[in-house]
């Protein structure tokens, strides 16, 4: 029983010796004010925002209803507001901005001062457990209010679900990125407070340590890929990404990379490091450092040198390219280079200053200046030597793994994101791949020679090419006989028609569906039911009907692929004719819903045929009240029903005889909407799509209907007849 008990002890001893619980609770004490405070601030704006987007799609319809034109309108710009990540919760870069580094300064400030740190370090805990239990309460209040801003911001979107569309998948995922953010900035600028002895040094080894390291990578990799369009910005290499670090993706506006594994997972191998480098410095601090600008004169250099470092990096930058492209400087330029380094000394010396607040270090510290100008002299050779490893590289095809096709269009479709995800294994794709990138490194050796009146193919292709440990993409060019084939078998590949051959099972948390004309559940309904007859059609015919832009039906399919937000045009045309008559028919629907021209269509003929029955005809009443009814437009289809092949208009006529042919096409018009459409064709009648509008009534929403094909010939005759007087009328006025 005994032994028992000494192991309990022990186990508690040893927990005590890692986190206290005590100093968990102190720490959270003393941030109460500064964490209330910062929550309830950023929890008004997470209300405040949602309610905002509320008034503004209430305002939106009741103004476009009040004018009639709602229908002219995509339904997801109008009927519902789609919440956008992270453009709508920007607001939670507060979080890692501001919130996070003001309370581990806060909570960390007793470093600074000589009492409070002897105070601290008398305690019978390990400084490890210290520094531990501190910073597990700095993290529980940024839980506490990460989270539960998106619990409070969830509720609100929850209520108000009929006006706000928003996915709480991707609301997860940006919250857990924004936390990992966080978590971050918590361990940077711990780690800067154990290694200086100000607030003013604190606050700025934190920038550093958060910033100058990936700034220093940014600046060398923005030199090499912008050298020549052969390499691709921001695919360097997978860690010199600038979207890898979530941090600086927020500051890039790379907003696929909050929902990147290799994003996020790279960020949390570097917060590990920050706090085990945080920890390890604040055990081995003495307290003698509080009040110091650092911990020792090695790292006060260090500093010193990285204040001036980023501005110098134009500087390396401008003789980058001048040594690259065989440039010479002319004077005001190099005036100019000249008195940006005089800038940078002058702040490498005013850090010394300010951090110190002696002169007399200030004086001693001109010895960084020719440190200063070697790091430049270094860092400008590791860009030019980057340079020539990379484009140098050349593989040869047995060498080529497979290929990933890059799309560098911002706005992608769900096909072309798709494609990003295939690895292509074809020895013959690979072979011409192999060739045609090594003619375009002989372009670019002639250019690089000085041969200024070498040409190039049109023909630009962007690829990822695995031949190594890690995938290279390069944008180069393929001759035209190349060119051609290369697409051949892509076309052929079975898995890139496997792709387009099919669409993706509708996820909520990744998709919306938009339709013009029908509502969210007819559009759902309709996308169900392409994606069934999609699968029905022979190889290669869904990627002919997508590829050809020239369509009148459509629905939206918005959806997250391979971290990336894709918008695509879904054509609907008679090659998937059940969808396209389902399509009509919910059209139909929505105009007879939320419309009311059927009405006024039926009000105008009717009050149309008592006038024609009266005795005597009233021939000026009835002229009268049919130039204030409706008037049409009218559209044919092509014969796959794909899109609009004419375009009729038929106007308000004074002609009695052409207004009766005109009500009679109303009344055909009423007709057809008493029963669905379900068939392409009918014969003796003619499928058209309409519109209508009067002076005080328009609508650009579309209706669908069978004419008789006579009915529509004798409007044709008198369309064409009207055209004829037009012209004459003009003529006749103008010349």
């Amino acid at each position: 029983m005994n032994e028992n008990n000494n192991i309990v002890l022990n186990k508690k001893r040893k927990f005590n010796s890692f986190f206290d619980f005590g100093l968990f609770s102190e720490g959270i004490r003393q941030l109460r004010v500064a964490g209330f405070v910062s929550f309830l601030l950023i929890n008004i704006i997470a209300v405040l925002i949602p309610l905002g987007q509320f008034v503004s799609v209430i305002s939106t319809r009741k103004y476009a209803f009040d004018y009639d034109y709602s229908e002219g309108l995509f339904r997801d710009d109008l009927f519902k507001y789609t919440v956008e990540f992270p453009g709508d919760f920007i607001y939670m870069y507060l979080i890692f901005i501001i919130v996070a580094p003001l309370l581990t300064l806060v909570l960390f400030s007793f470093l600074n001062k000589r009492k409070t740190c002897d105070y601290y370090h008398a305690f019978p805990q390990k400084r490890s457990c210290i520094f531990i239990s501190y910073t597990t309460a700095v993290l529980a209040w940024i839980f506490m209010i990460t989270f539960g801003t998106a619990l409070i911001s969830s509720l609100v979107y929850l209520c108000l679900t009929p006006y706000i569309f928003i996915s709480y998948g991707m609301l997860i995922k940006f919250t857990f990125s924004i936390f990992i953010c966080a978590l971050l900035v918590v361990s940077a600028v711990a780690f800067a407070c154990s290694i200086t002895g100000n607030l003013f040094s604190n606050i700025v080894t934190s920038l550093l340590i958060l910033f100058f390291p990936r700034l220093l990578i940014f600046v060398i990799t923005a030199c090499v890929t912008q050298s020549y369009p052969l390499f691709v910005y921001g695919k360097l290499l997978p860690v010199f990404d600038a979207t890898t670090n979530l941090l600086l993706a927020s500051i890039f506006d790379a907003r696929d990379a909050f929902y990147s594994l290799t994003s996020i997972g790279y960020t949390v191998l570097l917060l590990i490091a920050y706090f085990a480098l945080a920890c390890l410095c604040f055990v081995k601090r003495r307290s003698e450092s509080a009040g110091y600008s650092a911990n020792n004169r090695a790292l006060q250099f260090i500093f010193r040198l990285c204040a001036g470092l980023p501005l110098s990096l134009i500087v390396v930058a401008a003789f980058y390219n001048m040594i690259i492209d065989s440039y010479t400087p002319d004077l005001e330029e190099l005036f100019l280079i000249f008195v940006l380094e005089i800038i940078c000394i002058v702040i490498m010396l005013l850090y010394e200053l300010l951090s110190t607040r002696k002169l007399k270090y200030v004086l001693r510290s001109l010895i960084t200046i020719p440190v200063f100008f070697i790091a430049q002299i270094v860092i400008l050779f590791v860009a030019i030597g980057l340079f020539f490893a990379e484009f140098n590289y050349s593989p040869k095809a047995e060498h080529i793994d497979y290929i990933v096709i890059e799309d560098d269009d911002y706005d992608l479709d769900y096909y072309t994101a798709t494609l990003g995800t295939l690895k292509i294994r074809n020895d013959e794709i690979n072979e011409i791949v192999a060739r045609s990138l090594d003619n375009t490194l002989q372009y670019y050796y002639k250019r690089l020679a000085g041969d200024e009146h070498i040409s190039h193919s049109p023909n630009r292709v962007t690829l990822g090419i695995k031949s190594g440990l890690t995938v290279k993409y390069r944008s180069f060019y393929m001759s035209d006989v190349d060119y051609k084939r290369y697409n051949t078998l892509l076309t052929e590949s079975e898995e890139i028609s496997a792709i387009y051959s099919s669409l993706p099972e509708f996820d909520p948390l990744k998709m919306d569906i938009y339709g013009r004309d029908i509502d969210d559940e007819a559009t759902r309904k309709v996308y169900d039911s392409l994606r069934s007859e999609i699968a029905t059609l022979e190889p290669g015919e869904w990627l002919r009907i997508f590829n050809n832009q020239e369509f009148s039906f459509y629905i939206r399919l918005n959806a997250w692929v391979n971290n990336m937000d894709t918008y695509t045009w879904l054509p609907i045309t008679g090659a998937t004719p059940k969808t396209l008559m389902m399509y009509m028919n919910y059209s139909n629907d929505h105009i007879r819903q939320y419309y009311g021209f059927f009405n006024s269509l039926k009000n105008a003929v009717n009050k149309l045929n008592q006038i024609e029955n009266s005795e005597p005809f009233e021939v000026d009443s009835y002229m009268a009240w049919f130039n204030e009814s409706m008037s049409i437009e009218a559209r044919l289809f092509s014969d796959d029903y794909s899109y609009y092949e004419t375009y009729s208009y038929w106007d308000a006529t004074d002609n009695v005889e052409y207004a009766k042919v005109y009500k009679e096409f109303y009344e055909a018009i009423l007709k057809s909407s008493e029963t669905p459409i379900d068939s392409l064709s009918k014969d003796g009648y003619v499928l058209i799509a309409y519109s209508i509008y009067n002076d005080s009534f328009y609508t650009d929403c579309e209706g669908y209907a069978y004419i008789p094909k006579e009915l529509f010939e004798k409007m044709e005759e008198i369309k064409a007849a009207e055209d004829i007087y037009t012209k004459e009328y003009y003529d006749d006025l103008y010349y």
